[in-house]
């Protein structure tokens, strides 16, 4: 294991997980544009993580998300 891969990587943004999101959804999208009724998705370790990072930084924030609206709707 390279000393590249050993080390830890910064929490994604929240655009980035965003986009992350969007990767992975944009798999289930049919050539004609319809969304797969089910899908079934090869994930890597490394998606299975970022999924796991996104996760825990969703329970995280969850107890806060009151206030979290409150300020994103006084801008």
């Amino acid at each position: 294991m390279s000393d590249a891969a050993a080390a830890p990587r910064s929490p994604m943004t929240i655009g980035q997980q965003a986009e992350f999101l969007d990767y992975l959804i944009s798999r289930t999208i049919g050539r004609r544009g319809d969304v797969a009724v089910e899908t079934t998705m090869l994930l890597t370790a490394e998606e299975v993580e970022t999924l796991s990072g996104i996760a825990a930084r969703l329970h995280r924030i969850a107890p806060h998300e009151k206030a979290v609206r409150r300020m994103v709707s006084e801008r």
